[in-house]
């Protein structure tokens, strides 16, 4: 086994608990084949006790599988952006009652701010999407949204833990980034 295969379950989970902020067992779904990113990040935190996943089956396109996220009660709903333009665009999911989502969470494809501000209005009070950005083959994210930091729909904010990141300028400077130099960007 390499050093990637041993190290990448940890950094994973650590991750994915740090962007939704859940300090304990959380009920959660994500509609993606088990060989994606986030069907592995479900598999290695159910098995490691940080989560307690929910198995719909069928599409997650129909009212059928939004009564199912009510009734078993999900934390949090996973979801790729094309999936809430379904749902926006045939008003399937009017009425149903997620209050128990904590957030939702989205990766996989490019999403739509106004695609998930009308998702995130679908709860009473609001629910934030925390958007992850990487992949499968590099063994999770380097960029997310945290449910610590203020959210705008379709937009990451935050690095994730570990990841250090350099931004390249038009004229090919490299800077680094730094936790304090986001937090500057946020307040100011």
């Amino acid at each position: 086994m390499s050093e990637k295969q041993h190290v990448c379950p940890t950094r994973v989970s650590l991750r994915c608990t740090f962007t939704a902020c859940l300090e304990k067992p959380h009920g959660a779904t994500h509609h993606a084949k088990r060989c994606w990113g986030t069907g592995c990040r479900i598999a290695v935190r159910s098995y490691i006790g940080m989560l307690l996943p929910a198995a719909p089956q069928g599409s997650p396109l129909g009212r059928d599988f939004g009564e199912f996220v009510a009734a078993a009660h999900v934390n949090v709903l996973g979801l790729v952006p094309s999936i809430a333009k379904a749902w926006r665009s045939s008003d399937c999911m009017a009425g149903l009652d997620w209050g128990s989502l904590k957030c939702f969470s989205s990766t996989g494809e490019a999403s739509s701010p106004a695609d998930y501000h009308w998702l995130a209005s679908r709860v009473k009070g609001y629910r934030p999407v925390i958007e992850y950005c990487g992949g499968t083959e590099l063994g999770g994210g380097f960029l997310a949204g945290c449910m610590l930091q203020p959210q705008a729909p379709s937009a990451f904010s935050t690095p994730t833990l570990g990841a250090s990141l350099v931004l390249l300028s038009e004229d090919g400077s490299q800077h680094h980034h730094t936790r304090s130099a986001a937090a500057a960007a946020v307040v100011g």
